[in-house]
């Protein structure tokens, strides 16, 4: 039997590809029989011109024009309104198509196709090219698309439709809904891709696969029905689908980033699924299902940035957690794990979920990362508070529980055998004994560093302890290492402020800073084996008490080791211990007593500096190689040290003893050693004998340099010794090449060879007496004999060759009283003679170039300057004391001359062929003055000889008593002027105040009679100096004392003390001057505080007046009738 099929497409035109009007059309009806194969042109009679049937059935249009819809198997007598146009591209196939009757109805606008068919199917419908339709309605029959596309398309209706091909609807820019219906069985790749506007794929609750990328790129999508059950979702399949709403159920294969950036998907269920591949929910922030999982594998990023999970169960089938599996899931508040001892947890995969606060883990590995609240530049702030380590874990990678800073219980498991470095780093509040159970074999790098706990039991199993393992532990308090730990890494425990007690039974090796700033740490047990002590191991272990007692084996003591460890009172070396390192002992002022290692090799840098209560007699062993500077500096109270048997020792570097104040007796310098550096034994000031050996080449700046060097009396050189000597037993060191004296004692006789003394050759030494400056000499360098305070005279003859001085080479030579007779001089440095304040006399010869600044500032007692050059010198500034008018003698002829180098100085005495130098015997009791000078004019001259209180004059060198004393030059002539005590009647000065509360006096006492007493009235603040008894105010008053007297002075206020009167005056202080301002007008005066009056203005001449005053102290000013004003200058 025939039967009638109807099928509609009502498709969306994208652009009519061209138009052809018909050419008319048949008067009769057309009945024809055609039959399709594939590929094949229908059989049969045709419209000429028409319509052209062709393989694939592709339809030539009759008419476009305004043509929105086609109609095909309309029921035979159906009427179709408006124009029918066939499209380039649609294609239809047909099985067989029986019978096609045309009936014109008599115009081209109604034409009525009738099909009269007998089994055939439409299968597959491909339309694109449309470009104005906005629906498509697929037949029933139709039950696979390929491709569907318009423009303006928004509506499709696939009723029937299982398979939906490749690319299907891809690109269609304003599709916004697509019916389908259970049947759908498959969506293809790409199918909806790129359709940034559909929204609801309605009428389907099932759907058997969906392919890769199936949705793509389509944002706007929400719903694929209201829950869809599917079983395979492909890779991309809805990436970046954010506003999708459905929940899918049935998944089984999950394929890579499936649902990734679904940041509105709600619910999805993984219970059953199988595979669950990299990123597949990777960024729905909005997922809230409770998730358990079956799948052997959760692929990397699985569900990273899940946000709103609130749970997840693994189950024992899963075999490996992925890379950052469920990295922020920052909702999930419960992880439980099935029993499980094939689990691997991937790198990261738990981090960033913050707010699990107890977690039991099952498996075999933790991964790096893996609960880490620490990634990315972000810091989590972790919940994480209790955690189990179930027995089936073997291994905690690096960084598993980096910076879980809540964590206050850490159950770890039996059968765990590694923790990674930083594995559980800043566990901050952990709290009691940390147990460490025998199966761990190794702890990483920091891995329980900065955590809180108080105690911690290590595993027996362990051998090593990597570095800063427990570094900052704050309140860890003991440690006890086990037997079977060899090695202690760098920074294991180091800020660990509260570990109170270290022991250890078998250690090897204790690393670098290990132990270092455990700053309550009293008590250290090293233990029998320990071999090597690493650089500052127990650098700041400030508490550390008693005497430490080092093992046997011990062979290395690192640098700083015990840096300040004050408490420490004695160190107990082995023999066996090679090498004691940089800084090891410094500033360990506790210790009393010590012992050089019988096989020591190498002190290193500041070693024992600062140990300054050592007071043992240190034997330097033979085998010791290095002594590194400032190894002993500072150890003030070291008694002896005998480098004698140090016979391997080459150099003794710079500063190795510097300040070893309480080393006596003999210093020996071993003939092995080549170098002695710089300040390698300066201020040594107590050592008595100095002997150099055989092979010293160099000596450094200040090596034996001391203040002062009064105790050495002893310096010898070996004989063997090519480079330096000690001839004529001369208690001095002499550079053989050079005739240089380079370094003498208190004792030292000058060998008449010497042609120079060396820079600090006799600092500070001591002498007394007479000191013989051979003839032959001809340089003192700088420093020669500087701080020789007690030396009293030196021996230079007038015959000497010395030609230059160097800088402050006698400086402070305090007790030297000699005339200085520098004949051959040329050059005098700067200081050279300062603060030798007893010298008589200078006489310069004719060759003097230059005297540097200062040479002989401080020299109070000079009483004469010969210069025997017809020229004057180079001077430098501040030379000379001018201000002490000393005469100064010149050539007849040369006074401009000289004034214009010195212009300071006051008193220049040309004088002629002969010279006469007149000086005391001892500037402490008496002067001698040139009272009328000799000129170029006469031979005549008068010298005064002037005793101090208690002396008398008593001769003059020539035997003459008289004084003055005038004489007629006919040579030079020397003089010195004698004196005696004197014995006569004393007289008694009593000065006093009229009131002590206003002011006081001084100068009372006891004077001899007929010489000055000085007498100076001193004002309290406020108050000022009237008179004297007598009615002088001269103030202070000096007078000729004759007989017993009193002095009163009379003290009051300052006249004329009322407020100001004119409130605008300022008064203030610049360095050392008085601004005064707005007293225009005004009289002004100023009085020191003795009541002298300094300064009287009757009227101020400006606004803005400045007084300069020379030195600092108290002034009291008065402008007009005003109130006195105290000002202070400081």
């Amino acid at each position: 039997m025939k039967t009638k099929s109807i099928f509609i497409l009502t498709i969306l035109l994208f652009a009519c590809m061209g138009r052809a009007v018909a050419q008319g059309y048949m008067d009769d009806s057309w009945i024809g029989t055609r039959y399709y194969n594939d590929g094949e042109e229908l059989a049969g009679d045709h419209y000429t011109g028409t319509c052209v049937v062709r393989g694939n059935a592709m339809f030539h249009p009759i008419d476009c024009e305004d043509g929105t819809h086609i109609a095909i198997g309309y029921p035979k007598s159906k009427d179709v309104s408006g124009h029918i146009s066939f499209p380039r591209n649609i294609n239809i196939t047909w099985k067989v198509i029986e019978k096609l009757i045309y009936t014109p109805s008599g115009a081209v606008e109604d034409i009525i196709w009738t099909y009269e068919t007998v089994n055939y199917t439409v299968t597959q419908v491909k339309c694109t090219g449309c470009p104005e339709v906005t629906g498509v309605t697929i037949p029933n029959t139709v039950e696979r698309l390929s491709a569907i596309g318009g423009a303006k398309l928004q509506t499709v209706n696939a009723p029937s439709v299982k398979y939906i091909e490749r690319e299907t609807f891809r690109h269609n820019p304003e599709l916004k809904t697509v019916t389908l219906n259970d049947a759908v069985e498959y969506i293809g790749e790409e199918a909806f891709a790129f359709c940034p506007k559909l929204k609801n794929i309605e009428g389907v609750t099932s759907v058997d696969s969906i392919a890769k990328q199936a949705f793509l790129l389509s944002p706007s999508l929400e719903t694929i029905g209201g829950t869809l059950k599917v079983r395979r979702v492909g890779r991309e399949a809805f990436k970046d689908c954010a506003k999708l709403r459905t929940a899918f159920t049935g998944l089984k294969h999950i394929e890579r980033s499936a649902f990734a950036g679904c940041d509105s998907l709600l619910t999805a269920d993984v219970s059953v699924a199988e595979y669950i591949e990299e990123s597949a929910f990777s960024g729905c922030l909005s997922l809230e299902s409770d998730l358990s999982i079956i799948a052997e594998d959760i692929g990397n990023f699985a569900f990273s940035r899940c946000s709103s999970i609130p749970s997840v169960h693994i189950n024992n089938t899963v075999k490996n957690i992925g890379k950052k599996a469920f990295f922020e899931c920052g909702g999930m508040e419960e992880l439980t794990f099935s029993e499980n001892d094939e689990l691997e947890i991937g790198v990261a995969a738990f981090m960033g979920c913050d707010r699990l606060t107890d977690v039991t883990i099952r498996g075999k590995i933790i991964g790096i990362e893996a609960f880490s609240c620490y990634g990315l530049d972000t810091l989590y702030n972790s919940r994480l508070k209790k955690l189990t380590i179930d027995n089936s874990v073997k291994s905690i990678k690096d960084k598993a529980f980096y910076k879980c800073w809540n964590l206050e219980t850490i159950n770890l498991g039996n059968s765990v055998d590694t923790i990674g470095n930083l594995a559980f780093y800043q566990a901050n509040y952990l709290k009691g004994t940390l147990t460490i159970p025998p199966s761990v074999k190794h702890i990483g790098f920091a891995a329980f560093a900065e955590s809180g706990m108080t105690y911690v039991k290590l595993s027996p199993s362990l051998e090593i302890i990597e570095g800063s393992t427990f570094y900052g532990c704050f309140f860890l308090k003991k440690i006890e290492i086990p037997k079977n730990i060899k090695i202690i890494g760098s920074w294991a425990f180091a800020r660990c402020r509260k570990l109170t007690q270290v022991t250890m039974t078998a250690v090897d090796s204790i690393g670098d800073g290990a132990f270092r700033e455990c700053e309550e740490l009293t008590s250290i047990a090293l233990g029998d084996t320990l071999r090597i002590l690493g650089n500052s191991a127990f650098e700041g272990c400030t508490s550390i008490k008693g005497v430490i007692k080092f093992p046997k084996t011990l062979e290395f003591i690192g640098d700083k080791n015990f840096l300040k460890c004050r408490e420490i009172t004695g160190i107990d070396l082995p023999d066996g211990l090679k090498v004691i390192g940089w800084a090891a002992f410094e500033e360990c002022t506790g210790i009393t007593r010590l012992t050089l290692p019988s096989r020591l090799e190498y002190i290193g840098i500041r070693a024992f500096y600062g140990c300054s209560n050592i007071k043992d007699n240190l034997v330097f062993p033979a085998s010791l190689k290095h002594i590194r500077f400032e190894a002993f500096q500072n150890c003030i109270q070291l008694q002896r040290i005998d480098l004698g048997c140090a016979t391997s020792l080459k150099i003794i570097e710079r500063g190795a003893f510097y300040n070893c104040k309480g080393i006596k007796g003999e210093v020996r310098i071993p003939d092995a050693v080549t170098t002695v550096e710089k300040e390698a034994f300066y201020c040594c000031d107590s050592i008595e004998s100095l002997h150099i050996g055989a092979s010293l080449q160099e000596i450094g700046e200040d090596a034996f340099l001391t203040f002062p060097w009064r105790n050495l009396s002893t310096i010898t050189v070996s004989s063997s010794n090519p480079n330096y000597d000690s001839r004529d037993s001369c208690n001095a060191m002499i550079e053989t090449a050079t005739n240089k004296l380079y370094k003498g004692c208190h004792r030292t006789v000058i060998p008449e060879s010497v042609t120079t003394i060396g820079k600090d050759a006799f600092i500070s030494c001591g002498m007394y007496g007479t000191f013989n400056i051979p003839d032959a000499v001809t340089s003192i360098e700088d420093y020669a004999f500087f701080g020789c305070r007690t030396l009293d005279h030196i021996k230079l003859s007038e015959d000497n060759n010395l030609a230059s001085i160097g800088m402050w080479a006698f400086r402070d030579c305090e007790d030297l009283k000699d005339v200085l007779y520098l004949n051959s001089i040329d050059f005098i440095g700067f200081g050279a003679f300062q603060g030798c304040s007893k010298i008589p006399g200078i006489f310069f010869g004719s060759i003097l170039r230059k005297i540097e600044a200062q040479a002989f500032l401080a020299c109070y007692n000079l009483q004469h300057v010969t210069f025997w050059a017809p020229a004057p010198p180079y001077v430098g500034k501040g030379a000379f004391h001018y201000e002490f008018n000393i005469p100064m003698f010149i050539r007849c002829g040369s006074t401009a001359a000289f004034e214009e180098e010195m212009p300071e100085q006051k008193l220049f005495i040309e004088e002629g062929y002969y010279s006469l130098r007149a000086v005391s015997e001892d500037v402490e009791i008496g002067r001698v003055f040139i009272t009328a000078p000799y000129s170029c004019e006469t031979n005549e001259v008068t010298v005064a000889a002037v005793a101090e209180d208690g002396y008398k004059f008593a001769f003059w060198s020539d035997g003459c008593v008289l004084n003055p004393y005038t004489m007629t030059l006919t040579e030079d002539v020397s003089l010195v002027a004698y004196f005696t005590e004197h014995s006569e009647l004393k007289y008694t000065v009593t000065a006093e105040s009229n009131d002590s509360t206003k002011g006081t006096v001084t100068g009372s006492g006891s004077y001899i009679a007929n010489t000055t007493a000085t007498l100076t009235a001193e004002p309290a603040e406020g108050y000022q100096f009237l008179q004297w008894q007598d009615g002088s105010t001269e103030n202070p008053l000096v007078f000729v004392v004759t007989s017993d007297t009193t002095f009163t002075a009379t003290f009051d206020l300052f006249d004329g003390i009322a407020e100001n009167h004119a409130t605008e005056v300022k008064i203030s202080t610049v360095d050392n001057n008085i601004v005064i301002e707005n007293a225009g007008g005004y009289s002004l005066s100023i009085y020191e505080i003795t009541g002298q009056l300094l300064v009287a203005e009757e009227a101020i001449a400006t606004n803005s007046f400045t007084v300069r005053m020379r030195r600092s102290g108290i002034y009291f000013i008065k402008i007009g009738n005003n109130k006195v004003q105290k000002v202070i200058i400081k």
